[in-house]
């Protein structure tokens, strides 16, 4: 059994390691855990990476991820919007993708995990290749809580990033930045061999 915490517009890493699966389990049972992808997203900015998060009420210290409210008392998704659209415009694929991104912005789900799912549904999308996920019925413990993890800066294929001809490549960012510079071709970086 595979399980992975719900992520928002997950990593390159962790979008690959779902594909790489048979069967994957979201556990929305597991405690919300701050800074993570969870409810983090990094892009590549003028000025180099660029953290995009998502402000949630918070009601105690620890509480299950399918518990966590998203909070929309400040104007967060217009700060996201301006960053993606300052970070991307140039890029190749960005006026392809540009609208459902920015649809998924005028959302306004009460949770967490509901804006993560749309953001995993774009990538399936993009992708052309949809995940039959499952949920955990009970915690599972089997989550990595470390806030850092599928977002290191691990070895991956390079790929051309809009601010990449000025500065070094940049790993393991945001599947945002892999599909406005690579488009339908982001296939090639996540999906194993025999689905390419």
């Amino acid at each position: 059994m595979h399980i992975f915490p719900s992520a928002f517009f997950p990593s390159i890493a962790y979008t690959k390691a779902v594909y790489a699966v048979n069967n994957p389990r979201h556990d929305l049972h597991e405690h919300f855990i701050k800074q993570s992808i969870r409810s983090r997203a990094e892009i590549l900015s003028a000025n180099g990476i660029l953290a995009l998060s998502v402000p949630i009420i918070h009601e105690a210290t620890k509480m299950p991820l399918h518990a966590i409210q998203i909070d929309y008392t400040t104007r967060w998704q217009q700060d996201h919007w301006r960053a993606i659209q300052s970070a991307y415009a140039h890029a190749p694929f960005f006026d392809d993708y540009k609208d459902a991104v920015q649809e998924i912005y005028r959302t306004q789900p009460r949770f967490l995990h509901e804006l993560n799912s749309l953001t995993w549904k774009w990538i399936e999308g993009v992708l052309h290749q949809p995940i039959e996920w499952a949920l955990c019925e009970v915690f599972s413990g089997q989550c990595d809580t470390s806030k850092k993890a599928f977002l290191t800066r691990e070895d991956m294929p390079w790929y051309q990033q809009v601010f990449g001809y000025e500065a070094a490549f940049v790993p393991n960012l945001s599947m945002l930045d892999l599909i406005f510079n690579m488009g339908p071709f982001a296939r090639n970086w996540v999906l194993p061999n025999d689905q390419k």
